[in-house]
């Protein structure tokens, strides 16, 4: 049990951690709108411009990678101050607009992304133990505002200062999270989240390897549905329900809006459901919810479509990484960066697929058989994991 001075240094991290989920969820779109503009100064073609998203990418697949080995060694808050100044470098690198630079620069912030984002989520889970399935769908909250608001606050941004000035800002922002965390660490230097892993927690029963396997390839599924359905809606409403421009990117916000919606929720059902019938529950959800954006015959109808499967999806991942993190214990800090990594795999590659399905079977509702599928894989999965789980409840 902490102790009541060890409580406000936990609250502090936590803090930190979601402070820091802002700000790689801000970092996941903030291409977004500053991509064009590059596009236009240097004169780029789309595969040149497409070179810088590759670089963010491979940069935080790298990180995440780097993250697992790095968990086992370092203080969790140690490794979190890393990837923001990480993070605040490539940042910094990017805002001297020098174009030999901005790849490098665009893959150092990639790592640092990939560094943080597995390192936050494990501090969470770390604090919340022995139940931090609701802790982390509300940092996955924190993740998903970031990513929603930094669109519209880097376009505003862009409208009245230079692209430099604004990615200096960003990198100043992230430079204060990496003071405040090296304070904290400071502070928490003989905490009980003092570090990743400790000497013996590192070794791993042979049976979670199995854990580790499954787990990676249900954030890989997961993440692959979810970035499947926020890419590929709007393009779905265009010629579905012919709804116009800002219409269909209005049914992608309505989307995005019910996943932040649906984790700041999770708490609330996580007090009548156990987690893993939350996950059958959302994944259900979700399920149908995609099915309704296939048959929808309207645009209200499309709509809220996208807001079941946003609020069935909302709880899913969060939930599952809490799951492994109860599950592996200290042995998570390990394991947690390279199953990010297969996530982030995931939201490359079955986004790929619809369009390669949809361009193949002249059909983007055909294209929308690959996310389906993937969920009908993800409870299969499920249920393998609680089979297991009766049989075996000691691994």
């Amino acid at each position: 049990m902490m102790s009541g001075a060890g409580l406000p240094s936990l609250r502090r991290q936590v803090a930190i951690a979601h402070l820091a989920g802002v700000l790689v969820g801000a970092g996941a779109t903030m291409l977004g709108p500053i991509l064009p503009v590059l596009s236009r100064t240097w004169a780029l073609s789309d595969a040149a411009a497409g070179t810088f998203l590759a670089c963010v990418y491979v940069g935080g697949f790298s990180g995440a990678i780097a993250s697992g080995w790095l968990g086992a060694r370092l203080r969790l808050l140690t490794l979190l101050g890393l990837g923001l100044a990480l993070f605040a470098m490539g940042l910094g690198g990017a805002a001297l607009m020098l174009r030999m630079w901005m790849a490098p620069s665009l893959f150092v912030s990639g790592l640092g992304l990939g560094v943080i984002n597995p390192v936050a989520n494990l501090i969470v889970a770390k604090a919340s133990f022995p139940s931090p399935a609701a802790a982390l769908n509300l940092f996955n909250f924190s993740w998903a505002a970031g990513a929603l608001a930094a669109p519209s606050a880097f376009a505003f941004a862009l409208r009245w200062q230079p692209p430099a000035y604004v990615l200096l800002e960003f990198g100043i922002l992230a430079a204060a999270a990496t003071c405040l965390a090296a304070m904290a660490n400071s502070a928490a230097a003989n905490a009980r989240l003092e570090r990743g892993a400790a000497a013996g927690g590192s070794e791993m029963r042979s049976g979670n390897f199995g854990v580790v396997a499954i787990t990676g390839i249900l954030l890989f599924l997961y993440v692959g549905v979810e970035t499947s359905v926020s890419i590929w809606l709007p393009t779905g409403a265009a010629r579905w329900v012919t709804a116009g421009a800002s219409q269909a990117a209005a049914a992608q916000t309505a989307f995005w809006a019910s996943l932040m919606v649906g984790r700041l929720l999770a708490p609330v059902w996580l007090q009548y459901l156990a987690p893993r019938a939350l996950i059958f529950t959302g994944l259900l959800c979700g399920a149908l919810g995609m099915g309704g954006l296939l048959a929808a015959p309207g645009y209200r109808s499309l709509v809220a479509a996208a807001i079941l499967a946003g609020l069935g999806l909302a709880p899913v991942n969060p939930t599952i990484v809490a799951a492994f993190t109860t599950k592996l214990g200290l042995s998570a800090a390990r394991w947690l960066g390279p199953v990010f990594a297969c996530a982030g795999l995931g939201g490359a590659v079955i986004p790929w697929l619809v369009g390669a399905i949809s361009s193949q079977l002249n059909g983007l509702r055909r294209g929308f058989a690959a996310p389906l599928i993937a969920v009908g894989a993800m409870v299969c999965l499920e249920l393998m994991m609680g089979r297991r789980h009766r049989r075996h409840p000691q691994d």
